[in-house]
C-alpha cells in the first residue's frame, strides 16, 4: 500500500517565529528527529514502516496541481531521449574543512562499490568525482559547471554521496540552491535523486525551502523524486541504508520497482540490525521520500538486442546490428524510428588522491542511425586512442519512435586489443566547415549558434584524450567541444556540432576550430567574423502564449525589425524530431501566428524555432522552449 502526503509541514506549528506559513500535514517531531514513516507503522510492536510513504511539500492548490501534473506526465508520457538510459553517481572529495587533517576517502570507496555492485549494469554510467577538480579559493566552480551540465543533459538515476545541508551539496559548493536552481533546465528529463548526505531534506524549517522541495516543485525541470535525510546524519549509517535501497531498486531481479516500496523494504531490512536507541537507527529513520511513493522510473519499455564482434581493434571498422524486442523478448517487426548508438572504451583502474577507482571508458563513437522494421545496422571506426588490452569495452543503443515505446540495450565485456591489420593509412586531417546562425556573410549577431560540419574518411576522434580534444578558440578563449560532436546522417565519416556562442561584443573576432581524426591527424580552420553594433537576427521578443499550452492552443508572437521575404516556424522534440512546421507573418513590427498542437502530441518539453529569410537571402532565427500540458 502507498501513502502520499499532499501538503507541507513545519516544526513551528504554533508559529512562534512569525515566519511559519502553515502546517498542512504536521511532521512527527521526535526529539532531534523528524520523519513521516511514523504514520505508517501500523502493524506489529516495532518501529518499522509497514507502507510506502512520500510527501509532496506543497503550500497552495496551484503548487499541488502543478506537481501532480508533473508526476502524471512523467508516468504516462515521459520525455523521449537517451537520458532514460543514463545513471549519474556523484562523490564528494576527500577534504573536510572542519577536519583539515582527516582524509575522507570513504566517499570514493563507497561510490565505487555502489557504481559497480548496486547500480543497473545495463545502463550508461557516468561518474562525477569532485576530487578530480581543482579548488579555486574555497569552491570548485568547474565541478559545479560539470554537475549542472550533466543534470541538464538528463539522467534516469542520480545519486550523491558526500556532505550537504538543505541548501548546498559539498563544502566546495558543488550545488548551491540560491545560486544554481535557475541554472537547472532539464525539462522533462527528470532524475530520481538519492542523497546519502546529512540534513539535505530539512523540509519543516519555516524559514527556508530545502533542496528536495525546490527541485521537486521546480517547473520545467528539477527531479521526479528525491530521498534525503531530514536531520543530521553520519556516513556509516547513511551508506548502509543507501546500499540497501539501491539493491532493492536495481538488483532485486524485479522490473519497475516503485521508489517508495524500495525505501520501505530497505528500512525493513536494515533497521532490525540495530537497537532502536542506537544513533544509526535514528539516523536511518530520518531518510524520507519527497515525491509519489508509487513512482516507477521511466525506463524504456522495449529492449534492444545488439550484435557485434567481441573484440575491437584500433583503426578497424566495427559493424553493429540491432533488433527491437518487446518486453516479452519478441521482435517488433513494424518499428520505425531512430537509434542513438554509443561505443565506449574499456574502463580502467586508476587512482585519485591515493584511492583506487575504475575510470569509466570514454566515448569512442556516438551517432544516430535509422531503424526500419525493428532493425538497424551501423558502422564506425575505432580510434587510435584506446585502452589497449582493456576487456571492458561497451556499446549501447537507445531507440525511439513517435508512435512506439522507446527501447534500450547494451553489450559489455568487449576486448580492445591491438591494431587492425590491412588498414589503409590516412595522413590527411578532417575537412571543417563553419557557419553561424543568422549570419550575413561574415557579419554575425551578438548571440548566435556555431554550426560545424566535419568530414573525414576515418571518422573523428572524440575520446577526449589529452591533446586530441575538439577545441574552439574565440579571441584566444578556449572551449572544448568534444562532447558536442555526433554523427547524425548514418555515416560515421561525417558529423556535426552545434554550440551556442557566448554573447560577443561589437567588432571583429577571430574564431578558430581544431579537430582530430581517428588516425590522430589534425586540421585547423580560422575565420574572422564581425559583430556590428546592434547586429541581430532580425527577430526579437519571441514568445509563445500561453506557455504551458493546453488543448485550446495559443500563438507564436515575435517582432521583425524589417519586412522579410518569409518566416518559417518549426516545432521539435528535444531529440530533434520535427513535430510541426508552419509559415509565419512577414511584416515589420509585431506578428502573431496561431497554433494548436495535434491531438496525439505528448505532454512534455519542445523546442520551437522561428526563422526569418531576409530579402538579401540572409537568414536569422530564434529558438525557445514550449511546454505542452493537458
Amino acid at each position: 500500500m502507498f501513502v502520499t502526503f499532499v501538503g507541507d509541514g513545519s516544526y513551528d506549528y504554533k508559529n512562534n517565529s512569525g515566519t511559519s506559513s502553515g502546517n498542512w500535514i504536521p511532521p512527527l517531531q521526535d526529539g532531534d528527529s523528524t520523519y513521516d514513516e511514523w504514520y505508517v507503522r501500523v502493524a506489529g510492536n516495532d518501529k518499522l514502516p509497514d507502507m510506502a510513504i512520500g510527501r509532496l511539500t506543497v503550500q497552495t492548490a496551484a503548487e499541488a496541481e502543478a506537481l501532480v501534473d508533473k508526476i502524471i506526465a512523467y508516468d504516462r508520457e515521459p520525455e523521449i531521449g537517451p537520458w532514460q538510459s543514463r545513471v549519474l553517481i556523484v562523490s564528494d572529495d576527500l577534504v573536510n574543512p572542519d577536519h583539515p587533517y582527516d582524509v575522507e576517502g570513504y566517499f570514493i570507496i563507497d561510490s565505487e562499490f555502489m557504481a559497480h555492485r548496486l547500480m543497473p549494469q545495463n545502463l550508461d554510467l557516468t561518474k562525477l568525482y569532485i576530487a578530480q577538480f581543482p579548488l579555486e579559493g574555497r569552491t570548485k566552480p568547474r565541478a559545479r559547471d560539470e554537475f549542472i551540465r550533466l543534470f541538464n543533459r538528463g539522467a534516469l538515476i542520480m545519486t550523491y554521496l558526500g556532505h550537504g545541508n538543505p541548501t548546498v551539496l559539498a563544502h566546495e559548493s558543488m550545488f548551491l540552491i540560491s545560486r544554481d536552481l535557475s541554472a537547472i533546465k532539464n525539462g522533462g528529463r527528470l532524475p530520481f535523486f538519492y542523497t546519502a548526505a546529512s540534513q539535505v531534506g530539512v523540509f519543516d524549517d519555516p524559514a527556508r525551502i530545502s533542496m528536495p522541495e525546490a527541485l521537486l516543485k521546480k517547473t520545467n525541470g528539477g527531479v521526479i523524486g528525491m530521498i534525503s535525510a531530514t536531520r543530521v546524519g553520519f556516513h556509516n549509517s547513511n551508506i548502509v541504508l543507501a546500499n540497501q535501497f539501491h539493491e532493492q531498486m536495481y538488483r532485486s531481479e524485479r522490473q519497475h520497482v516503485p521508489v517508495g516500496l524500495a525505501l520501505m523494504e530497505a528500512k525493513q531490512l536494515v533497521l532490525p540490525l540495530f537497537n532502536s536507541t542506537d544513533l544509526a537507527f535514528r539516523n536511518m529513520q530520518r531518510y524520507s521520500l519527497f515525491g509519489d511513493p508509487a513512482t516507477r522510473l521511466a525506463v524504456p519499455l522495449f529492449q534492444v538486442q545488439l550484435s557485434v564482434d567481441d573484440s575491437l581493434n584500433a583503426l578497424g571498422e566495427v559493424a553493429v546490428t540491432g533488433q527491437v524486442l518487446d518486453p516479452a523478448g519478441v521482435p517488433v517487426t513494424d518499428y520505425q524510428g531512430q537509434v542513438w548508438l554509443q561505443a565506449f572504451d574499456s574502463s580502467e583502474r586508476s587512482r585519485l588522491d591515493g584511492f583506487n577507482y575504475r575510470q569509466v571508458g570514454s566515448h569512442i563513437f556516438r551517432g544516430r542511425f535509422p531503424v526500419a522494421d525493428g532493425r538497424f545496422t551501423a558502422e564506425f571506426r575505432v580510434p587510435k586512442d584506446i585502452t589497449y588490452g582493456g576487456d571492458d569495452g561497451r556499446i549501447s543503443g537507445y531507440v525511439w519512435s513517435s508512435e512506439r515505446p522507446s527501447a534500450f540495450g547494451s553489450v559489455r565485456g568487449l576486448v580492445l586489443s591491438g591494431t587492425a591489420a590491412g588498414v589503409e593509412t590516412d595522413l590527411v586531417g578532417p575537412k571543417i566547415s563553419l557557419r553561424f546562425e543568422g549570419a550575413d556573410g561574415n557579419s554575425i549577431p551578438r548571440q548566435t549558434v556555431l554550426q560545424v560540419t566535419i568530414t573525414d574518411p576515418s571518422g573523428i576522434n572524440i575520446t577526449g584524450e589529452t591533446g586530441h580534444e575538439i577545441e574552439l578558440a574565440i579571441d584566444g578563449e578556449l572551449f572544448v567541444l568534444t562532447e558536442f560532436y555526433s554523427v547524425q546522417g548514418g555515416d560515421y565519416r561525417q558529423g556535426s556540432i552545434e554550440f551556442p556562442l557566448p554573447e560577443l561584443e561589437p567588432g571583429e573576432h577571430e574564431v578558430r576550430l581544431k579537430v582530430w581524426d581517428n588516425f590522430n591527424n589534425s586540421s585547423r580552420t580560422t575565420i574572422t567574423v564581425k559583430v556590428r553594433q546592434g547586429a541581430g537576427t532580425g527577430i526579437e521578443n519571441v514568445l509563445f502564449f500561453p506557455n504551458p499550452i493546453r488543448d485550446s492552443g495559443g500563438h507564436f508572437t515575435y517582432d521583425l525589425k524589417e519586412e522579410v521575404r518569409a518566416v518559417q516556424i518549426k516545432v521539435f522534440s528535444l531529440s530533434g524530431r520535427l513535430v510541426d512546421e508552419l509559415a509565419g507573418e512577414i511584416r515589420e513590427g509585431y506578428n502573431q501566428v496561431a497554433w494548436i498542437p495535434g491531438a496525439d502530441l505528448a505532454n512534455g518539453t519542445y523546442l520551437y524555432k522561428i526563422t526569418a529569410e531576409r530579402k538579401n537571402d540572409s537568414k536569422g532565427g530564434r529558438t525557445a522552449v514550449l511546454q505542452v500540458v493537458r
